[in-house]
């Protein structure tokens, strides 16, 4: 993901969070969640009760479905991992560049030292 996308995810997030209806913000949120890869699924099952009727027995589960403030929470995280690993990317490409001019600044110094070993011995 490159850095202009990561920005606009950003400014979606910001402009999802100053959305003053909540099912629709929360709604834009999972979406949002999926297009960056965060989690957007996680229901917390809260309590079961289990009825037995004259034919077995009926089972009900009541569930707490994912929080705003952990949709924006695993947003954040995926906004940053995709951030370090552009920033860890660019270190790599640059890690050589340095190398380049490493060896070159070698060569300079050898290269002076042997004219001023030159100028000695004339």
């Amino acid at each position: 993901m490159t850095r202009e996308k990561i920005s606009e995810y950003r400014q979606s997030l910001r402009t999802i969070l100053n959305n003053k209806d909540n099912d629709q913000r929360l709604e834009d949120l999972k979406q949002l969640a999926k297009e960056v890869g965060a989690g957007y699924v996680h229901t917390q099952i809260a309590t079961t009760t289990t009825i037995k009727t004259a034919t077995g027995s009926e089972t009900s589960i009541y569930q707490n479905p994912i929080s705003e403030s952990e949709l924006v929470l695993n947003i954040n995280n995926a906004l940053q991992t995709e951030t370090m690993i552009d920033v860890c990317n660019t270190a790599a490409r640059n890690f050589w560049i340095t190398m380049v001019a490493a060896i070159a600044a070698v060569l300079s110094a050898l290269a002076a030292w042997m004219a001023i070993v030159k100028m000695v011995r004339c």
